[in-house]
Order: C-alpha cells, then sequence, then structure tokens
C-alpha cells in the first residue's frame, strides 16, 4: 500500500506515511439518526453517538454543547421526552444537511453539489420556521 501511496500522494502526506510505522486510512464518514430518545427517556442518543457529521464544518463540539444544553431542561423537567427528542433530531439533520453540503462542495466537481446545496436550503427554511412558531430553540440554527 505504501509503493501505492508514493504514486498518488502530495509529497507532505508522504512525509508523514513515511514516518508512522503502521499508516492506516479512515474513510470519513456521516450518520444522523432519526431517533435520540429510548426507553421512555431512560436511554439519549447524544453527540457523535447520534449524528456523526462530516468533519468539513467542524461543527460536532458546538452539537454537542447543543445537545447538552437541551438534555438540562430535559433533566430538569421543563421538556418531555418527546419535545428533547423532536428538539434534537431537527437540529442535527438540520447541520448534518449542512455538513453533506459543505462535503459535496469540497470535494467534487462544481455541478455535484447542487443536490445537496437545495436539500440544505429546505431544511433550513423549514427549522427558521419551526423557530418562528416555537417549535424549535433559537440555539438550535
Amino acid at each position: 500500500m505504501k509503493a501505492y501511496a508514493r504514486t498518488i500522494f502530495a509529497p507532505p502526506y508522504l512525509e508523514v506515511l513515511e514516518t508512522i510505522s503502521s499508516p492506516f486510512v479512515h474513510l470519513i464518514t456521516d450518520y444522523c439518526s432519526p431517533r435520540a430518545c429510548f426507553f421512555g427517556g431512560k436511554a439519549l442518543l447524544v453527540g457523535d453517538a447520534f449524528s456523526l457529521l462530516r468533519p468539513h464544518i467542524a461543527f460536532s463540539t458546538n452539537q454537542a454543547a447543543y445537545q447538552a444544553l437541551i438534555t438540562e431542561s430535559f433533566v430538569k423537567g421543563e421538556i418531555g421526552p418527546e419535545l428533547w427528542e423532536y428538539q434534537v433530531t431537527k437540529a442535527a439533520y438540520l447541520h448534518w444537511r449542512r455538513s453533506v453540503w459543505f462535503g459535496d462542495f469540497f470535494q467534487r466537481a462544481f455541478y455535484a453539489p447542487l443536490g445537496s446545496a437545495v436539500c440544505y436550503w429546505v431544511t433550513a427554511a423549514l427549522a427558521r420556521f419551526r423557530t418562528w412558531v416555537g417549535w424549535l430553540p433559537r440555539q438550535s440554527i
């Protein structure tokens, strides 16, 4: 594999590759779960366990902080498990769509990200509407 890497990698990457005894390559993945609350609110998925965003937007920490904020409201009894899950899943889906769009934009031909851009902007418009009517907190977008 190192021989193949020498034919396709740029010199800075080859330098790193040659200094590591057992290099590995990790595939960039993303996932957005449709559910975050299980067993009536006794088990919650948060952070990267719930929604793994592509690294192009550096948003995982923000997502975890937002989910911690919403989880505090849930633990205090200010919101129920259904509302918690609704707010967390809608916000995560919005940011996941953005990470897919940015990934397509930076890694593919100029026309390839058009579909993911449309999906993101439709999702963003719905999130703005949900915030306007009070279904989502402002922090979610």
